[in-house]
């Protein structure tokens, strides 16, 4: 019986107890919700440092930017040494600038026309000094000289300048006849060489007795001439020159080589 009891006490205080402490408790509750809200301002705080974490990505698009510009100024020095790297071969321009071989090459050829000229001014005079003293051979019965045009290119050198006639002949194998004669006379040159021939003692030749030119005009020995005149400017004086080969004049050959006409 005494259970029954009890059992039936149990469920009427319960019923009878808890709704008083909640009516006596309502008002610590009501802080509850405020620490709520709270927790929401803590989550705001927390979207401040998403804040700062987006100044840091803007702090970091600050360099990126400090290097674009620092590559393109580095570029742009670059485009500006390299032109002037190209505009600098200016030594390539001396060395187009080599007129002076053009000038030597040139002078080289006007100084041959000037020698080639002469020869064919006085061709004429050439040929017939040439022609005189082979007459004049024949009737001392030497045979005829033949043209040798080294001998003759020697000539006219020396003919174009008469100084060279000292150390500039080869007296040894070659012989030589020179004169100077004035205009008046262009046409009988041989005549300088033939003085005295009418002296000569045939039966006592020697080169004592007989003049050198005319010796070597008529020496049998010799087989080939060449002769070089040229005339001055101012007073038209005739300087002419002929060349021997093989020489005359050589001593204990006179009586062989020098005949009676």
């Amino acid at each position: 019986m005494k259970t029954k009891d009890k059992t039936k006490v149990l469920p009427k205080k319960p019923t009878l107890q808890r709704p008083k402490p909640p009516s006596s408790k309502p008002k610590p509750p009501a802080p509850k919700p405020q620490v709520r809200k709270t927790t929401t301002r803590k989550t705001t705080k927390k979207a401040t440092t998403s804040r700062k974490s987006t100044t840091k990505a803007t702090t970091a698009k600050k360099p990126s930017s400090k290097r674009t510009i620092k590559t393109s100024s580095k570029t742009i020095t670059k485009k500006t040494v390299t032109p002037t790297k190209k505009t600098t071969p200016s030594k390539t321009t001396p060395k187009i600038t080599t007129s002076t071989s053009t000038v030597t090459t040139t002078r080289k050829r006007r100084t041959k026309p000037k020698t080639t000229s002469k020869p064919d001014e006085y061709a004429h005079l050439k040929s017939k000094l040439i022609s005189d003293i082979n007459d004049l051979r024949r009737k001392h019965h030497a045979p005829n000289l033949t043209l040798n045009n080294t001998l003759a290119n020697q000539a006219q050198r020396i003919a174009d300048i008469p100084r060279l006639i000292n150390g500039g002949i080869d007296e040894k194998s070659v012989g030589f006849t020179f004169g100077v004669a004035p205009p008046e006379d262009e046409f009988n040159l041989i005549s300088y060489w033939t003085r005295g021939a009418e002296r000569i003692d045939y039966e006592n030749l020697d080169e004592a007795t007989v003049p050198r030119d005319f010796a070597q005009l008529v020496w049998v020995s010799s087989k080939e001439i060449g002769c070089g005149i040229s005339v001055t400017d101012s007073n038209r004086v005739i300087t002419f020159i002929c060349f021997f080969y093989p020489k005359g004049n050589i001593p204990g050959q006179y009586r062989e080589n020098v005949l009676r006409p």
